[in-house]
């Protein structure tokens, strides 16, 4: 069978006009006549395309074999008989139509037959699904949706954590003013350290910066090995020092985590202003990503 002529069959059968063809390949309809008439043949370029839209294979095109597809599932799916309806003056003329279906939907099973499908690691298992677009809208949608969630979650724990903090550094900074008698020292030193601590406490949930500041000091200090002989001198000995050496190792970890407190405070007040800039427009943005991918579901259900 001609080139022409199975070009003519393809497009008759998929209810298209040779304006429709012509459209899907940007060419005129005066083409694909000539196609039809074996006037002209298109270029490779083209008739793969031609292959792309009417699911055929080169060889089925070219007319070298009449081999229907094979009915394999996968990348090039395997044929469905599926009916067309167009209308013909006034009255339904049925004809019958030749696609691909590329899968089903692992979610609503509805039969894939274009490439608009999208394929998600499935989660938690090897493999993956795969989705109509709607589903993997509905998915995304899903997940964006968590995701603005948990932001607004971890900003509401945020604050309680931060606001008991709070209170306690100034209930703690009170006591330290009236048992020195110094009511300045209660007053602001209340102010500065209960809203350090609220700023410190507060970007632990959602900062970057104070966190790393923070494990930085909160860690214990190791002591060397010790070398001593197995008799009752050497183990006395040894118990002695190794006592020792943990005491110290105590008093110099306690230490270092008071000064790191003070500096990861002090660094907190400065940098929460910034930080909290920062989480308002990372949540803002995870709002809009959200109401993006709602539009685009809504879009693509109605």
């Amino acid at each position: 069978m001609a080139l022409g002529e199975n070009i003519a069959k393809l497009r008759k059968a998929a209810c298209m006009t040779q304006a429709d063809l012509g459209k899907e390949l940007n060419i005129s309809a005066q083409a694909v006549s000539k196609w039809e008439k074996d006037l002209s043949e298109p270029d490779m370029g083209t008739m793969k395309k031609i292959c792309e839209i009417f699911g055929v294979s080169m060889d089925e095109l070219t007319g070298f074999t009449s081999k229907p597809v094979s009915g394999d599932k996968g990348e090039s799916g395997y044929r469905e008989e599926t009916k067309c309806t167009k209308p013909d003056m006034g009255a339904s003329a049925q004809a019958t139509k030749t696609s691909f279906i590329y899968g089903y939907c692992d979610d609503c099973n509805k039969p894939l037959t274009d490439k608009s499908y999208t394929v998600i690691p499935a989660h938690g298992h090897s493999g993956q699904k795969t989705y109509c677009k709607e589903c993997a809208l509905k998915k995304d949608y899903y997940k964006k949706t968590c995701e603005y969630e948990e932001i607004n979650k971890n900003m509401h724990r945020s604050w309680i954590f931060a606001s008991l903090a709070a209170i306690a550094a100034i209930v703690v900074m009170i006591i330290v003013g009236v048992t020195q008698k110094n009511v300045l020292l209660a007053v602001l030193g209340g102010v500065f350290v209960g809203y350090a601590a609220f700023a410190m406490v507060a970007q632990l949930f959602w900062g970057e910066s104070v966190p790393d500041c923070f494990m930085f000091f909160f860690k214990s200090f190791k002591m060397p090995m010790l070398i001593f002989s197995l008799d009752l001198d050497g183990i006395i000995w040894f118990i002695c020092v190794k006592l020792g050496l943990m005491i110290l190792s105590a008093c110099l970890s306690v230490m270092f985590f008071a000064v790191g407190l003070c500096i990861t405070l002090v660094f907190a007040a400065v940098a929460f202003p910034f930080a909290l800039n920062s989480a308002n427009k990372e949540k803002k943005k995870k709002l809009d990503e959200m109401n993006e991918s709602k539009n685009l579901y809504k879009n693509a259900a109605a």
